[in-house]
């Protein structure tokens, strides 16, 4: 009788190690999956959260990306110039001039030193895009600005 009982309490304690062993290793690993699924997250009080793109940004976005972007990078040069920063460049930081230039290079050039010089730096002239609105340029303006932010560059403002 006495092995009789030493059975049943060994399998009782068996039947027991089973779903408790299972437990924790299932917990072992659903942690292990679990951290290699997850970022690692890192207290980011002092980093300057990223900008919000608006919604006049996100339309020049498609905007460049349709007209702009076969002939130029933002952040280096292409076929045109790289665009970043062109606002203290030549005569872009009179929105006026802007205008004028995208909607008409060549009689833009003519009175220009500076446009004559991208001529000659690129060996070509832009295209003109005589049906673009101000507000349509203002939009790419503020998706070039907005991509500089990201990307590190001070915007003009600051």
């Amino acid at each position: 009788m006495n092995r009789q009982v030493n059975y049943i309490i060994y399998a009782m304690l068996l039947s027991l190690s089973l779903p408790i062993g299972y437990y924790f290793v299932d917990k072992i690993v659903s942690t292990k999956a679990a951290s290699q699924n997850q970022p690692i997250i890192i207290d980011n009080k002092d980093k300057i959260p990223e900008p919000v793109m608006s919604k006049s940004a996100a339309l020049g976005k498609n905007l460049f990306n349709s007209k702009c972007a076969s002939c130029h990078a933002i952040f280096k040069d292409a076929t045109g110039p790289g665009i970043l920063g062109f606002e203290q460049r030549g005569p872009w930081s009179d929105r006026e001039k802007l205008y004028a230039w995208i909607r008409n290079p060549l009689a833009f050039m003519k009175t220009d030193k500076y446009t004559q010089g991208l001529k000659e730096a690129y060996g070509s002239v832009m295209q003109s895009f005589p049906d673009i609105t101000n507000e349509e340029i203002d939009a790419i303006v503020d998706f070039i600005n907005y991509a500089s932010q990201i990307r590190g560059y001070p915007s003009p403002s600051n």
